[in-house]
């Protein structure tokens, strides 16, 4: 029931707090290594 855009962001976000989850948090909080977004 998800968008892709709302997997691909998932994936991108579990791939990066698997190396380090408190950067991972960060990061994306900042917008830092977020994939742009397609609309679907």
């Amino acid at each position: 029931m998800c968008s892709e855009d709302a997997r691909t962001l998932m994936n991108a976000y579990n791939e990066v707090v698997a190396r380090d989850p408190m950067t991972a948090r960060t990061d994306f909080l900042n917008g830092y290594g977020v994939p742009p977004a397609k609309g679907r």
